[in-house]
C-alpha cells in the first residue's frame, strides 16, 4: 500500500511533539485494516443467513461509534440506492433505532463521575444490536 505509507510518513512529518507514536501507528495500519477485514469476513455468513444486505454493514458498525460517520455511511447509501429502496429503507430505520452510544456512555458517565463503565457499555451495545436487528425484522415485514 504506498500509498497509505506516503499518507502516514507526511501525517509524521507534520505533527509536532508524539511523531515516533503517530509513525508506530501509521507503519501498523495496513495489518489493522486485515484484521478488520478477517473478522468481516466471519461474519459474512450470519449475514447471509439473516439475509442482511451487505451495503448496511458498514452503518451498523459505525452507528455505536460516530455518529457523523454514520450520518455520511446514511447519505452515501440512500444517494446510491434510492430512498425507496429496502437497502435506503433499512439504512433510515437503523439511524432512527440506535445511538451513538459510546459518545453517550462517554457525556453521561462523566458528568456523574463513574467509573467502572464496563456493565454499561455491555448493555448499550447490546441494545444497539437489539435495535439493528428488530430493524431488518420490521423492514422486512413491512416493506
Amino acid at each position: 500500500m504506498p500509498g497509505l505509507a506516503t499518507i502516514c510518513v507526511l501525517f509524521s512529518h507534520k505533527a509536532n511533539g508524539e511523531k515516533a507514536h503517530k509513525y508506530r501507528l501509521c507503519r501498523h495500519l495496513p495489518s489493522y485494516i486485515g484484521l478488520g477485514l478477517k473478522i468481516v469476513s466471519r461474519f459474512n455468513k450470519i449475514l447471509t443467513f439473516l439475509n442482511f444486505p451487505g451495503e448496511v454493514v458498514p452503518l451498523a458498525l459505525l452507528r455505536p461509534i460516530s455518529g457523523s460517520a454514520s450520518m455520511a455511511i446514511a447519505t452515501d447509501i440512500i444517494k446510491n440506492n434510492g430512498v425507496d429502496s429496502f437497502i435506503g429503507i433499512l439504512a433510515s430505520v437503523i439511524m432512527g433505532s440506535t445511538e451513538t452510544t459510546l459518545y453517550t456512555i462517554a457525556v453521561y458517565t462523566g458528568s456523574v463521575k463513574v467509573k467502572n463503565t464496563r456493565g454499561i457499555i455491555f448493555a448499550a451495545l447490546a441494545a444497539d444490536l437489539t435495535g439493528i436487528m428488530v430493524s431488518l425484522l420490521v423492514c422486512r415485514f413491512m416493506f
